[in-house]
């Protein structure tokens, strides 16, 4: 009756009580696709109906759903597609920690699943969307920068490499530039070992920075002013394409 009058989440509550009070019925497959549809409706942008009136996103619903049709029966054929779809849910939600969690949980219990590989590229593009934000902390950069490499790494044929290369590249300048300020930033204050430190941290992680050649010979600079001309020439080793 809620569902054919719109009220699809008050029928998949109503659903969820006939398995909590019947949890070995007979019709736990025929419910359990209901209720996975219901939260396709919402994930594609179904609005929650109250008061006769559908007014609220229903983001945060789809991924509460999917979430309990993987737990209603975490053997079924739904319950890696609910974990990934409750994960993609929570992303539209901007539940960014609910939506890691359901991914993971996806890779961990469920290996040889169709669905790691896109899984594995969500991962990567969320961790790369929550270090794009203007007060972010480079421990998601990093996590973005090694999800695409260990993607690239472990699925070296997969159809979304060439998207993954980019996005990596991308996220890769990105932490050289932010390291290059850094090291301008502990020139400006005079503290030269420190500018040292992270000049050569790029050298070392990016050697194919388009800044290699300047970085070089400003290290050297550096070196020169604190310990004389007695320094070593520097070389850079580019990685292999």
């Amino acid at each position: 009756c809620y569902q054919k009058l719109g009220y699809y989440y008050q029928a998949f509550e109503a659903y969820q009580k006939v398995l909590d009070t019947y949890p070995y019925s007979k019709k736990i497959i025929g419910i359990l696709t209901r209720q996975f549809h219901i939260g396709k409706r919402f994930l594609s942008g179904e609005k929650y109906k109250t008061m006769g009136l559908a007014l609220l996103p229903a983001y945060m619903k789809a991924g509460e759903i999917f979430t309990k049709v993987h737990d209603n029966a975490p053997s079924s054929s739904f319950a890696d597609r609910s974990l990934y779809y409750a994960g993609n849910a929570y992303v539209k939600a901007g539940m960014h920690e609910e939506a890691l969690a359901s991914y993971a949980k996806l890779l961990k219990e469920y290996p040889k699943s169709g669905l790691i590989e896109k899984t594995q590229i969500a991962i990567a593009d969320l961790n790369m969307k929550r270090s794009q934000k203007p007060d972010y902390d480079h421990e998601n950069l990093d996590k973005a920068i090694e999800n695409f490499q260990d993607y690239i790494q472990k699925h070296p044929d997969s159809e979304f490499v060439p998207e993954a290369k980019n996005a990596l590249k991308s996220l890769e300048n990105r932490k050289v530039n932010y390291l290059l300020r850094t090291a301008q930033f502990y020139e400006g204050i005079g503290n030269l070992k420190g500018a040292k430190f992270y000049y050569e941290k790029i050298l070392h992680e990016y050697p194919d920075s388009d800044h290699g050649a300047l970085i070089v010979k400003r290290v050297q600079e550096i070196e020169t002013i604190l310990y004389g001309d007695n320094v070593e020439i520097i070389q850079v080793e580019k990685k292999s394409p």
